[in-house]
């Protein structure tokens, strides 16, 4: 593919004193690795380019992905702005997975973002985390890391007398499994009841100079129990493009992660998960997934 074929532009972005052009060209060289079949461009809520390829190059289907990917942009802000109080940084990236279609949102820059869809959302959320960091670079803007260092080993017992907190009847696999190396908190919540909960928060001090250990496992706890809701209103946002339940939620923040998933078939218990490390994000999700059935 030519690194700029197959792309649609807003008619602000057509001339090439626009500027989107080394956008672009950023964007195309990745896009072309393959793992995307869509990827659109967005600033302060107007769509300025995408890529397509194959399904999604056809009129109705790009006009689809364009509403979907708006639509998680203004979903991105506004958990922005939810998760300040957590007082972990800008969010930078969110995944959402359902079985038949995975979309990824990266921020490049306050306003700027780029969304990317697929069929499957581990390559895909490598291409965008890729494209989101080359078109940083333009404005010489550091990598952020987004998604966290891949393909770090599983440890089995990664900080051995690791001292943990502990609320409700948490299963004994979270006890063995949150560490204060990656996954320093998993909580199971479900629609009636109090979660039951694990964290490695008393071992974590660097990570409280601005919050106190209480606050945070407060702030956690009431998020945990808005998610339910948040995941169905990404279905309903989302729906032109997904026809299946999110199973996959990352909040990617500019220190660590919130991590949801959703056990398939549609069970009653949310599995969440946290970490507070930005290099950790990758491992501390794989480690999180261990966790699930048994919530």
């Amino acid at each position: 593919m030519d690194s700029t074929e197959g792309v649609r532009r807003a008619p602000h972005a057509e001339s090439s004193e626009s500027g989107y052009d080394p956008l672009i060209e950023a964007c195309a060289t990745v896009f072309k690795l393959g793992g995307a079949d869509y990827l659109a461009h967005f600033g302060n809520g107007l769509f300025n380019f995408s890529l397509s390829r194959d399904l999604a190059a056809s009129a109705d289907a790009a006009s689809a992905y364009e509403l979907s990917s708006r639509q998680l942009v203004i979903l991105a802000e506004r958990y922005d702005r939810l998760l300040q109080s957590l007082r972990m940084g800008d969010l930078i990236r969110i995944v959402v997975a359902a079985p038949d279609r995975a979309l990824v949102c990266c921020r490049i820059r306050p306003g700027q973002y780029l969304v990317g869809v697929s069929a499957s959302a581990d390559v895909l959320d490598r291409r965008v985390c890729e494209a989101a960091t080359a078109t940083r670079a333009i404005y010489h803007l550091p990598d952020e890391m987004m998604g966290g260092q891949l393909d770090l080993p599983l440890d089995d017992e990664p900080t051995p007398g690791v001292l943990l907190h502990r609320e409700g009847d948490p299963p004994e696999s979270f006890v063995r499994h949150v560490n204060a190396q990656d996954l320093h908190y998993a909580g199971c919540f479900h629609e009636t009841g109090p979660p039951a909960v694990v964290d490695a928060f008393p071992d974590l001090g660097k990570w409280f100079s601005n919050t106190a250990r209480e606050t945070r496992r407060e702030l956690v706890e009431q998020l945990g129990g808005m998610l339910r809701q948040e995941l169905a209103h990404l279905c309903h946002a989302l729906r032109l493009v997904m026809t299946g339940s999110v199973e996959r939620l990352v909040l990617d923040v500019q220190e660590g992660a919130l991590f949801v998933l959703a056990p398939p078939g549609g069970g009653d218990g949310l599995l969440l998960g946290l970490t507070f490390d930005q290099y950790e994000v990758n491992r501390a999700e794989r480690r999180l997934r261990l966790l699930l059935g048994t919530c």
